[in-house]
């Protein structure tokens, strides 16, 4: 994945990034299948989607510490007044 596809990554919901991550995992089964039967002639396809979903999962992982980082915050304002 290029820098600017993480780019764009990151300006996603949350909600479209778990689709895309849902889509991707379902797109490796299908890779490992053909590659079993011999249908798949790239095997690095499969290899290349499961970079893409570690991607994803980083992403979402950082947005999510990030607003917990956010809500530890406004709690401690809110307790100090």
């Amino acid at each position: 994945m290029k820098k600017k596809d993480l780019k764009d990554l990151k300006e996603k919901s949350n909600s479209e990034l778990v689709k895309m991550l849902n889509q991707k995992r379902r797109e490796v089964g299908e890779v490992y299948g053909k590659v079993k039967v011999g249908r798949e002639n790239n095997l690095k396809k499969a290899r290349n989607l499961r970079l893409e979903i570690v991607q994803i999962m980083g992403v979402l992982s950082n947005k999510e510490s990030l607003a917990s980082k956010d809500d530890k915050k406004e709690e401690k304002v809110k307790k100090g007044k």
